[in-house]
């Protein structure tokens, strides 16, 4: 790559973490007098940018980086609302390159199984919500049924022992 490229590349990261960091919710602090109630009740009320009206990129990023077990409703459901605009329908899921799925968001029905590719010359395992791993031999592909144990919902699923989540599961009904 060019150093023209490079400095471009530096520059739309740097421009992407700060619109991330400005859609991040604001620390809130209670009043003296206030109530927890109250200062939760604010904090519901933050606005968000609509999932839409962010780069496609921010989405897939905030969309990876899923909230914690302990996060709010609106977190959650904030998460569910961006996954929900990237997911695509597709005929497999392409595990070529482990590391970059695509689609990164696969649209999935709950109950039903998919296939996965890949199209790679060494095996890869995939492994959804740590519970269950499916190896997916070097240039095949294979049908799986995860277990979306919680019903519809964004589940993610790693690659080959992935310490995060490489791409997500959309399971509707």
């Amino acid at each position: 790559m060019s150093k023209k490229t490079i400095i471009i590349l530096a520059l739309l990261a740097i421009a992407a973490l700060v619109i991330i960091v400005n859609a991040l919710p604001k620390q809130r602090t209670l009043q003296p007098g206030a109530s927890p109630e109250s200062a939760q009740t604010k904090a519901q009320a933050t606005p968000r940018l609509e999932a839409s009206a962010l780069p496609v990129e921010e989405r897939e990023y905030l969309a990876l980086n899923s909230p914690g077990q302990d996060a709010s409703i609106e977190e959650k459901d904030y998460h569910f609302k961006i996954a929900q605009s990237i997911a695509e329908e597709a005929p497999y899921l392409n595990i070529t390159n482990c590391q970059a799925p695509e689609p990164l968001v696969l649209n999935v029905k709950f109950g039903e199984a998919l296939l996965v590719k890949n199209g790679d010359s060494v095996d890869h395992t995939i492994s959804t919500d740590g519970d269950q791993a499916f190896l997916i031999a070097a240039n095949s592909s294979k049908s799986i049924q995860p277990n979306f144990g919680k019903g519809p919902g964004v589940y993610g699923y790693g690659c080959d022992g992935s310490l995060k989540e490489v791409g997500l599961f959309l399971a509707t009904l």
